[in-house]
């Protein structure tokens, strides 16, 4: 055992437990200067250039992942995404009484926040995949399991943001802590109106936001021990406290309350798994299928051989003994299972097709597009040809005519035409006045610009 986990003492040497924790959890001697770990955080907060490009091709691959149901996609966007780095910036601040570092990061954090959602809502609403996947479904049912990851992604997060030299454990973090994702989805829900979605994912990044924010408070105060810019009063102080934790139990409560409803469902379902196997499958009674709801407290069982009305007597009997209360267990065919996947597969085929339309609507009107532009080029060239005639009439030495429409607002209705003649020497002031004037006879009702060339 090395010297130093050995406390010496007068009258007898001790192993020492503290040295030797200290010996292996000491983050200190591979800690940066305070002021480089303001600068680095800093600098991860700002909302320009690489931050912002970075940003915004978060959000589109996370939107892709989510509406393809792709996992390698999502984690893509996790390590592209800089969100994080407003949220330890707010939490330094706090931490440190560093006011303009809140002030900037927060105003930055709102930003990525709004610009995330609008983005990821406009994709959804164009997009012509509407159904939910279970990537998007993943996201909003957050339980305590959720708080408990980013807090200790957090605090993991803050403490390789300090280390001089940086390690792989920043991308881990941006996974473990998925930021962008619930986010998107919240973007989802906008879109397609549904309040659930939105709700559920909002949350999701509120205990993701919260638990970094206070996790790079606690390690930036008690392991990193950042200096206070500015030393509060007892008032400050008490003040801070308070407002911190009132976040802190707002944030966790509900998750503490969706995770024993989770568990609640687990056991159910569970007890629901064990009554099927005890009491039909041994007694040669055939499951084909089954049909669970723990919100509505039903069984819906489709069997191969149809028990007695006795033996289904005896078996809603058995539910009790299995602490599954107030369950209404109902028998079905094999003849009601394939109605059932018939009509599943007839959604699904109603699905598929409304998407087809949708699509093939959106090509049609862009053909439509297309078609009109070509004949409108075409057009443009026919009433070019015509009027080089009309003007090579007037001055033989005109041998070419362009025209352009020229727009001076966003409509598409053009104010201004602007002709460019070709001659093949200079022509005289009265030809090109002659030419002027029958210009503006072609075009009555706009202003009409002739060049010469």
């Amino acid at each position: 055992m090395p010297h130093n986990f050995i406390k010496e003492d007068n009258r007898e040497g001790r192993f020492s437990w503290r040295e030797l924790l200290k010996h292996y959890f000491d983050i200190h001697p591979n800690t940066q200067d305070s002021s480089l770990i303001q600068e680095s955080v800093k600098q991860g907060t700002i909302f320009k250039g690489v931050n912002l490009w970075a940003l915004i091709g978060a959000i589109f691959i996370a939107s892709l992942g989510l509406n393809t149901n792709s996992t390698a996609v999502i984690i893509g966007a996790m390590l592209v995404s800089p969100l994080m780095g407003p949220i330890i910036a707010i939490g330094l601040s706090v931490a440190t009484f560093n006011l303009p570092l809140l002030r900037f990061a927060w105003k930055n954090f709102v930003l990525f926040v709004v610009i995330s959602l609008v983005i990821s809502a406009f994709y959804f609403f164009v997009s012509p995949l509407k159904e939910p996947t279970a990537e998007l479904t993943a996201r909003t049912f957050p339980t305590i399991y959720d708080v408990l990851i980013a807090f200790f992604g957090g605090t993991v997060g803050m403490i390789s943001n300090g280390q001089k030299e940086k390690s792989n454990v920043i991308p881990g973090v941006a996974i473990a802590t998925a930021l962008m994702p619930p986010l998107c989805t919240a973007g989802y829900g906008i879109a397609t109106g549904n309040i659930s979605y939105f709700a559920g994912a909002m949350y999701l990044f509120t205990i993701n936001t919260v638990m970094i924010a206070f996790a790079s408070l606690a390690v930036s105060k008690f392991l990193l021990k950042m200096p206070i810019l500015r030393y509060p009063n007892a008032k400050e102080t008490k003040h801070v406290n308070r407002i911190v934790a009132i976040i802190l139990i707002a944030t966790i409560l509900p998750s503490i309350y969706l995770a024993y409803t989770l568990v609640l469902r687990n056991v159910y379902e569970q007890q629901v798994n064990l009554f099927i196997k005890n009491e039909l499958t041994e007694n040669n009674i055939v499951v084909l299928s089954k049909k669970v709801s723990y919100n509505n407290r039903t069984v819906e069982l489709y069997l191969m051989n149809s028990p007695s009305e006795n033996q289904k007597k005896n078996l809603r009997k058995e539910l009790s003994t299995y602490k599954i209360p107030k369950t209404t267990l109902v028998f079905k065919g094999i003849d009601e299972l394939i109605s059932s996947k018939q009509s599943n597969l007839n959604t699904e085929m109603q699905k598929k097709d409304l998407m087809i339309t949708q699509l093939n609507d959106s090509l049609n009107k862009v053909s439509q597009l297309l078609h009109a532009k070509e004949r409108e080029a075409v057009d443009q060239g026919k009433q070019n040809t015509l009027l080089a005639k009309q003007l090579n009439a007037i001055s033989p030495q005109v041998v070419g005519v362009g025209v352009a429409a020229i727009s001076a607002t966003s409509s598409n209705t053009s104010s201004e035409i602007c002709i460019l003649i070709k001659a093949k020497e200079k022509l005289p002031p009265a030809t090109k006045k002659q030419i002027e004037r029958f210009a503006q006879i072609q075009y009555p009702q706009k202003k009409v610009t002739v060049i010469f060339n």
